[in-house]
């Protein structure tokens, strides 16, 4: 939602005046144009209360003047009064309907209100003068979505279709609006057409993915995946959920190929990425693309625990202690508090004998977790070796 910006004062109050052939002051007694000129140098100076005072005494003489309402309603926004902001520009409009920026600060104070009709019908009627603008159209669809009214919404994008010419986001927008009222066939149906207008359109691809799946409509889901990861084959989501249901169906090597390359690939939280390598490991322990992929792992989050406890995991199934440790110990550099790291270090350097090393890190475990009865054990062992 577009927030209510609040200009300059003296450029908003007289720009909007630009459909006016006359200044403000032609027209209105000296008092009048005193008072003005005094709300004026209070809102500069900060003292809006003072400011909306003078204003209100421009009316006691001319109840209708626009440049005056807009003046205090930009006042009430200042305020954050939304609800008395919206009634002086409401004003302003009456006194001067042809008013474009009046009409449009409106339609905005109105969906800021939640009032969403009355903002649907402000912005339809500033798209009837302004065919060109993007916004009032979107403005529209977005706020007869909110009222309940999807077809009205739809019809908004129809029309701004029609002037500023299709694109992929509107076909978008219009499946959203169709899944918003559960009506599939023609959710479904805009994605199609938009697919066979913009075949390499990843988002259109993206939308269709999400909808076969939803629907449990799996085999058409896995190919608009494969058509996904083609046209965008960077998407690292992607990957990975046409990699899982590859293995799921039994097809091992393109399964395992893309599962690999989406570590490698943007999109993929890295607790996702863990649990993709942590499952390669339990599967597909002597895959040989394991080592690069968990010393990628370390060179991509050089700082996250878990990147290096995995790494240490994969040496330690792999019967490479020295190298389990070393990367064990760098994971409790990134994050001391991890005691079942801990607990492996000290194990590990017991097996190997190691009790300079034991004795030492037995000391730095007991500072974070003095009540475990584990480093006490190893700290005593190493004392007595």
């Amino acid at each position: 939602m577009r927030k209510i910006i609040i200009l300059l004062f003296l450029t908003s109050v007289f720009a909007a005046c630009k459909s006016s052939k006359e200044p403000v002051t032609i027209g209105h007694s000296s008092n009048f144009i005193k008072n003005f000129h005094e709300g004026v140098r209070f809102k500069i100076n900060g003292q809006i209360d003072e400011a909306l005072s003078m204003f209100d005494k421009c009316l006691l003489e001319d109840e209708k003047d626009d440049a005056t309402h807009f003046a205090m309603a930009q006042l009430f926004l200042m305020k954050e009064d939304v609800a008395s902001a919206t009634i002086h520009t409401q004003k302003a409009l009456d006194a001067d309907p042809n008013n474009s920026y009046y009409q449009s600060e409106l339609a905005f104070m109105y969906q800021e209100l939640g009032q969403h009709q009355n903002a649907a019908l402000a912005f339809e009627k500033l798209s009837k003068k302004n065919v060109q603008n993007v916004e009032f159209y979107l403005g529209a669809a977005e706020n007869w979505a909110k009222d309940g009214k999807v077809t009205k919404a739809v019809e908004a994008l129809n029309t701004m279709e029609k002037y500023t010419g299709s694109s992929p986001e509107i076909a978008i927008q219009k499946f959203r609006l169709y899944s918003i009222s559960k009506d599939e066939k023609m959710a479904l149906q805009t994605l199609l057409d938009a697919k066979t207008k913009y075949p390499e359109e990843a988002k259109i691809i993206a939308n269709l993915v999400d909808f076969y799946m939803q629907n449990k409509r799996y085999e058409e889901g896995m190919n608009m995946l494969k058509e996904l990861t083609r046209v965008d084959p960077d998407n690292g989501l992607a990957l990975m959920m046409l990699g899982e249901m590859q293995l799921q169906i039994g097809d091992e090597p393109n399964g395992l190929k893309n599962l690999k390359q989406s570590i490698k690939s943007d999109g993929p939280s890295l607790d996702q990425k863990m649990k993709i390598l942590i499952a390669l490991q339990e599967n597909f322990a002597s895959d040989k693309d394991l080592e690069n992929l968990v010393d990628y792992m370390t060179i991509q989050y050089p700082k996250d625990a878990k990147a290096h406890s995995i790494k240490g995991d994969y040496y330690f199934k792999n019967n490479q202690e020295e190298k389990a440790l070393i990367s064990y110990k760098n994971a409790v550099k990134c994050n001391p508090n991890l005691y079942p790291i801990w607990n492996q270090i000290l194990i590990l350097e017991y097996q190997n004998q190691q009790w300079d090393s034991l004795s030492f890190d037995s000391e730095k475990c007991l500072a974070y977790f003095p009540i475990q009865p584990m480093p006490y054990f190893t700290s005593g062992l190493s004392l007595i070796q």
